[in-house]
């Protein structure tokens, strides 16, 4: 019989630690990450704006984040800005969310992130529209981020 060392069974322990230490760094490496390919940042706005975020060529998983406040300070409820998200899912359902905000006071709005399968050549548009013109200051903030779930 073979006579091991307590010396050579610690050295050995400790390569196979290592090598599974690699591989599974390794492994971390090739997961699937979010990559963002499309943001908007509109500050201190008061007008109405409309754009397209992206038309994807192939099928894909994205995920959506939309951030909106309003700060006005009209009297009353005469007038407001909406912003929105649309969209179209791969099964041709729409993807649509958005909020409305009166210039009567100071609001904002997150939107959980949503992810979504979109449908190739349709494209994911935003825009936040101003309905009957403030008769006093009335400004929006607006952010979007699209991201993409890419392997690495």
């Amino acid at each position: 019989m073979a006579v091991i060392s307590v010396e050579a069974k610690t050295m050995h322990r400790a390569r196979i630690f290592f090598l599974l230490l690699l591989c599974s760094a390794t492994s971390v490496g090739q997961e699937p990450q979010w990559t963002v390919i499309k943001h908007v940042i509109l500050m201190q706005q008061d007008q109405s704006v409309f754009g397209t975020l992206l038309t994807p060529s192939e099928p894909g998983i994205y995920r959506l984040n939309l951030y909106f406040s309003v700060s006005g300070q009209e009297k009353g409820r005469q007038s407001y800005f909406m912003a929105h998200i649309h969209g179209t899912d791969i099964t041709g359902s729409p993807v649509d969310n958005g909020q409305l905000f009166y210039c009567d006071s100071a609001g904002a709005f997150w939107m959980p992130p949503i992810m979504v399968a979109l449908k190739p050549q349709e494209p994911l548009t935003y825009y936040v529209n101003r309905l009957q013109p403030p008769t006093a200051p009335c400004q929006y903030n607006l952010g979007i981020t699209v991201e993409q779930l890419v392997q690495q």
